[in-house]
């Protein structure tokens, strides 16, 4: 399959080069021009066990690279996951603005594309993002219909640092908050082209996924 990964931190970065390993094609996003750069030589700007030596083996054999530009990324893939930061403000609650950036971004470039694009929300974020904020804006920015032109799912991730590669691929349980059964399908389809019958798998609504990853999560 063809994907993109909004956002290169540790989380992202993770995800880009493990869906990568499996023959996905895939773009990663990330503003800042010299981490990507860094990737694309092969390097990794974070330290994660065994995550060099997939970025090398991806980059080389062309199955991941790294952009600057979002619509780049989402006009030459099928599944978008938005994987950015949301770190907590002083007041306990969280930080959306990146969330709130990609999910635009995510909007103007389906604006220029046709057939259904998939949306995953991998970011911790509070119950009800993905469907109050999150949907009306990509709804917005692409003048596009959900359900017709574009689905969205909440997709937790549960990757312990020192350990993201071994958790990726080896999964004690996958959940997925899907707005509509489509996308819930599309996203379980493509856990299953490499994770086969290891896994536990849970399809809920979005909002228990959301309350499922920030239960499991400490800012």
């Amino acid at each position: 399959m063809r994907l993109s990964v909004l956002g290169l931190g540790h989380v992202g970065l993770s995800l880009s080069a493990c869906f990568a390993s499996k023959r996905h094609k895939v773009i990663g996003v990330d503003v800042d021009e010299n981490k990507v750069a860094m990737i694309n030589a092969g390097r990794s700007p974070i330290y994660e066990p065994g995550l060099e030596d997939l970025l090398m083996k991806t980059i080389r054999n062309g199955s991941l690279r790294c952009v600057t530009e979002f619509e780049e990324a989402v006009l030459g893939s099928d599944i978008t996951f938005i994987s950015v930061g949301t770190p907590a403000l002083r007041n306990g609650n969280v930080d959306l603005r990146q969330v709130k950036v990609a999910a635009r971004d995510i909007g103007r470039a389906l604006k220029e594309k046709n057939g259904c694009h998939l949306v995953v929300v991998s970011s911790t974020v509070p119950p009800g993002t993905t469907e109050s904020l999150v949907q009306p804006i990509i709804k917005k920015y692409s003048e596009k219909a959900f359900g017709r032109d574009f689905g969205l799912c909440m997709n937790p991730e549960f990757l312990r640092e020192g350990n993201t590669i071994h958790d990726f691929f080896h999964p004690h349980l996958i959940v997925i908050g899907e707005c509509d059964k489509q996308s819930g399908d599309k996203l379980e389809d493509l856990y299953k082209t490499f994770l086969e019958d290891r896994y536990r798998l849970m399809r809920v609504n979005p909002p228990t996924a959301e309350l499922t990853n920030m239960q499991t999560t400490h800012f």
